[in-house]
């Protein structure tokens, strides 16, 4: 098992992408941990994501850290995979 292609580098930031941008509360996280270098907590996450529930709110983190665009531990912060799907999210949020 080798490094990625860059054909399969490319199928997974689109499958990030479409993740993320399928989901107000992951695309509120993402955002939230743009504005915030240092990181943020999991329970100012919660807060500030307007998850509703800590359910929605844990399967989206999770969702996240799986997909490999955020860090696994709290304060959580923006992976270099993260950021990208920031920069081209912001090409489509009004």
């Amino acid at each position: 098992m080798g490094l990625p292609t860059s054909k399969e580098k490319a199928e997974n930031t689109t499958l990030a992408f479409s993740r993320v941008a399928c989901s107000d509360v992951s695309i509120r996280i993402m955002l939230l941990l743009e504005k915030n270098d240092k990181g943020a907590s999991r329970e100012e996450l919660m807060r500030q994501s307007l998850a509703g529930n800590e359910g929605i709110f844990e399967y989206s983190i999770n969702e996240l850290v799986r997909s490999g665009l955020v860090s696994s531990d709290s304060p959580y912060v923006l992976t270099s995979s993260g950021k990208e799907i920031v920069r081209k999210l912001r090409s489509v949020l009004p």
